[in-house]
């Protein structure tokens, strides 16, 4: 390295504990002509930190979502210091990816919030602590965690609009309860009963045989927006039993249900 200096003395920072140095001064005049160079001076510098932190423990979770998780562990012990903690991901590989961090300065506690996870999927994570000095411990006992099935995004409404013997007209409305738009959607359900779709509006019939029905949208009802709804009716026919359906999907997700 080459420090410069106009005065008679210099103080050089990034030095490695332990480590052995060579140092020379040159003098320097207004035109850059350089002289000869000093003696040189050896020096070694003082031993410093090089013990890394112990290994953390208990690694558990204080809570499970659907895109997250909070991390919790027994603290790292260090002969000076544990500087922050780091969660690592654990792949299927074997390979780690950081994915969140635990600062002790403040201490903010052997804790950490991991964030952007997936809905019902396994994670491995590890925890390792590091110390002011640049020491790293080894990683902990790995946990692995499952996250929870996303919230239903969508809500639908059974409600009865006309009802004569043997048959009804029923009107089904999907209401977006999610934060983005739906653009195109297919709505599935099973009829409990022995009901039959005969007059159907609103939307596309993909498959009307019983008791598993499937619809889509039509070309004018195809986007839900955020908060929004749409309707669809139909007119059944039923001999005996006529029992409202509760089970709802729309895209592949689970919807919550009312009649």
């Amino acid at each position: 390295m080459i420090s410069t200096t106009p005065d008679y003395a210099i103080t050089i920072g990034g030095l490695g504990p332990s480590q052995t140095y060579q140092f020379w001064v040159y003098a320097l005049d207004a035109a850059g002509n350089r002289s000869p160079a000093s003696p040189s001076l050896r020096l070694t510098m003082p031993p410093g930190d090089d013990q890394p932190p112990t290994a953390p423990s208990a690694l558990t979770t204080t809570t499970i979502g659907a895109d997250s998780v909070t991390l919790r562990w027994q603290p790292s012990v260090d002969n000076v210091y544990v500087a922050w903690y780091e969660v690592l991901r654990v792949d299927p590989d074997g390979s780690t990816t950081p994915v969140a961090t635990a600062p002790q300065h403040p201490p903010t506690g052997p804790t950490a919030r991991v964030g952007a996870l997936r809905p019902q999927t396994a994670y491995t994570f590890v925890v390792r602590a590091h110390d002011d000095a640049g020491n790293t411990s080894p990683p902990s006992e790995p946990l692995t965690v499952r996250t929870l099935p996303a919230a239903p995004v969508c809500e639908v409404s059974y409600q009865v609009v006309n009802h004569w013997p043997g048959a009804l007209q029923a009107q089904l409305t999907i209401h977006n309860a999610g934060p983005a738009v739906i653009d195109g959607w297919t709505l599935r359900w099973t009829f409990p009963g022995d009901q039959q779709i005969s007059h159907l509006w609103g939307a596309e019939p993909v498959d009307l045989i019983p008791p598993d029905i499937t619809v889509t949208n039509t070309p004018w009802n195809s986007r839900i927006p955020a908060s929004g709804s749409v309707q669809l009716g139909f007119v059944l026919r039923y001999s005996a039993d006529n029992t409202p359906p509760t089970d709802f999907l729309l895209n592949g997700d689970r919807c919550t249900s009312s009649g």
